[in-house]
């Protein structure tokens, strides 16, 4: 299996805080983190630099992760079970049309559902 990305990390002192990966549910301490770097491959990136990371090799994002990230996400937001099911709907019929959607698009579901949900109801 293809790794979806890689992330390395290069140790440093610096201001960060705690940040998050939602898909993940990992959370991270920044304040050591100097620099991020993201690559779709290794290829490109030359071996002397290679040795300097710590490479973080992550897997392909696959439509039920997604479903389960848009469930979790959904319950977090309070949002209603129909909102959710409609979110996962449309990353299974992407998915079979060969189409498939990324996480960003995902989260502009999610928080499209919350305005809309949260908007009065015109009679």
């Amino acid at each position: 299996m293809q790794p979806a990305g890689r992330i390395a990390f290069i140790a440093g002192t610096g201001n960060g805080s705690a940040v998050g990966v939602p898909l993940y549910q990992l959370r991270f301490d920044m304040s050591w983190i100097g620099w991020i770097l993201t690559s779709n491959s290794l290829a490109g990136i030359p071996e002397p630099l290679q040795t300097r990371l710590n490479i973080v090799n992550l897997s392909i994002v696959r439509p039920h992760d997604m479903i389960s990230f848009a469930l979790r996400e959904g319950r977090k937001r309070g949002l209603s079970e129909l909102s959710v099911d409609v979110i996962a709907e449309v990353i299974e019929r992407h998915h079979a049309r060969r189409q498939p959607l990324n996480l960003r698009s995902v989260n502009r579901m999610l928080a499209r559902a919350e305005v809309l949900e949260r908007q009065p109801v015109l009679q």
